[in-house]
């Protein structure tokens, strides 16, 4: 996510074919038959990441994923289907994956494809099915294995058209020189260089898409992706929602001042309270 957002956190147009138009506003959509909001099957925001992990030991991985039973490979593509069964089902989601009719059962939750002897990407829908696959391989494949090295972001929303195939999954990460990579850490770590790059940040538009490096869920683990998360989906709804290319930093100031002013507000309350309380 965008460096101001992280900082708070840590308080501690990619070019598709024509079947998919992603420059849309709801007003434009709504007039525009057969185009919609395109949508997960659990009802999640269509918000595609890319996992990257660096692999140490290409054997013990394909033996792992042998030995669980919610990864199936699928050898007309050579890839694995990470699926919504068995281990997967111990990870807490929601009830609507439960919901799905059995016929539509399992849900694949992502696609994983060894495209190097060191390489495995992992593909995913949504900020959710993101989240929960950082957990599941965290959990399942030692890091003496394979270390998490970086996560893509497609940060906009998808208007789609029904009568058309849905978009490809790993389409949205195809040309390299559209991501742009962002290393948090590497500028934090240089507060004269925070400095400077965060002003410079506070200028630009929300990149379609983005790339960052693990450091932050190896530190802060799932506590960190809920929010930055929260915040991905949230931007990406503003988008959505404006004709013209928005600001995260505009964004990321607008929460903090109406948070400082609910807090401020709490405080006024509990204070006038108190002093009736006590008859003053």
């Amino acid at each position: 996510m965008h460096p101001v957002w992280h900082a708070a956190a840590k308080l501690k147009t990619h070019e598709f074919t024509s079947k998919t138009r992603i420059d849309m506003s709801p007003k434009e959509q709504a007039k525009r038959d057969g185009w919609q909001l395109f949508m997960t099957t659990t009802n999640e925001l269509f918000l595609p990441s890319r996992i990257t992990y660096r692999v140490l030991n290409p054997l013990e991985l394909v033996l792992k994923f042998q030995s669980l039973r919610s990864m199936i490979f699928e050898p007309h593509r050579n890839r694995w289907a990470w699926n919504y069964e068995f281990e997967a089902r111990t990870l807490g989601f929601p009830d609507d994956y439960d919901r799905i009719p059995p016929e539509r059962q399992p849900v694949v939750l992502a696609f994983c494809y060894l495209t190097a002897k060191d390489t495995l990407q992992v593909f995913v829908r949504s900020t959710l099915r993101l989240r929960k696959a950082l957990l599941f391989f965290e959990e399942h494949v030692p890091r003496a294995c394979a270390i998490g090295e970086s996560y893509d972001e497609y940060n906009l929303l998808t208007a789609h058209d029904s009568r058309k195939p849905i978009p490809v999954l790993e389409d949205f990460f195809r040309d390299e020189s559209k991501i742009a990579f962002i290393d948090i850490e590497a500028m934090t770590s240089d507060p004269a260089k925070f400095a400077t790059e965060s002003f410079l940040y506070a200028e630009k538009s929300l990149e379609p898409l983005e790339r960052h490096v693990f450091e932050a869920f190896y530190e802060d683990g799932d506590r960190y992706m809920e929010m930055a998360m929260r915040m991905r989906e949230l931007l990406a709804l503003k988008q959505y929602g404006s004709e013209t290319p928005i600001r995260p930093y505009d964004f990321y100031l607008e929460i903090f001042q109406n948070t400082a002013h609910s807090a401020g507000s709490d405080a006024s309350g509990a204070q006038i309270e108190g002093q009736h309380r006590l008859g003053t």
